[in-house]
């Protein structure tokens, strides 16, 4: 086991259990970015644990999925190790979707 931290901010600045316990359960805080269009979601939250389990990269805090409209996961996930990153990442799979919804004619 390395002395890498496992929990951060919204910063990447490494932070306690204690400190991540209230801003995991703050919406405001956890969600970065949200987009609907026909049913669908494309979300993007901070994850407050390190996801990248290697002990040389940076950490990972970020992740973007989109859910069908059932709210079931879709097959697109991505993360990422900043806000700004995952900004960027958010606005490619708005992207996605809007392409996916286009090419099947689906806007329920």
């Amino acid at each position: 086991m390395t002395g890498r931290p496992f929990w951060f901010d919204r910063q990447g600045r490494p932070i306690t259990i204690q400190e991540a316990e209230p801003l995991l359960a703050d919406l405001s805080y956890k969600i970065i970015a949200k987009y609907e269009e026909g049913g669908h979601l494309v979300l993007t939250v901070w994850l407050g644990a390190d996801y990248d389990l290697s002990p040389s990269g940076p950490p990972i805090l970020f992740q973007t999925m989109i859910f069908d409209a059932a709210r079931r996961p879709a097959e697109y996930l991505e993360r990422y190790p900043t806000e700004a990153a995952a900004l960027a990442g958010h606005d490619q799979a708005v992207m996605h979707l809007r392409i996916e919804i286009l090419q099947r004619g689906d806007d329920t």
